[in-house]
C-alpha cells in the first residue's frame, strides 16, 4: 500500500525519495524513505505518517511528525 502524510497539518510536510509504498518487505528488508518539514506559516505543525502493515497488532504503523516554524520562512 502507500504511505500517506495525514492530520491537521499534513501539507506542512512532504515525502522524498519514497522507496517504500507499494512494496512487500520481508522480515530483515529495509528501505528509506525521507519526510521534510516544508512550514508556509509559523508556529507548532503536527501530521501522522501512517505506513501499511500486515501486522494485525499495528496497521497502519503511525508515525507522528512535530515541527515548530519560528522566525523568517523560506519562499
Amino acid at each position: 500500500g502507500l504511505i500517506v502524510l495525514g492530520g491537521p497539518d499534513a501539507g506542512q510536510f512532504a515525502k522524498l525519495n519514497d522507496t517504500v509504498s507499494g512494496q512487500t518487505l520481508t522480515p530483515g528488508q529495509s528501505r528509506t524513505l525521507q519526510v521534510v518539514f516544508k512550514p508556509t506559516s509559523p508556529g507548532a505543525k503536527t501530521a501522522t505518517l501512517s505506513i501499511p502493515s500486515d501486522d494485525p497488532d499495528e496497521n497502519p504503523v503511525n508515525v507522528a511528525l512535530k515541527g515548530l516554524a519560528s522566525g523568517r520562512l523560506a519562499p
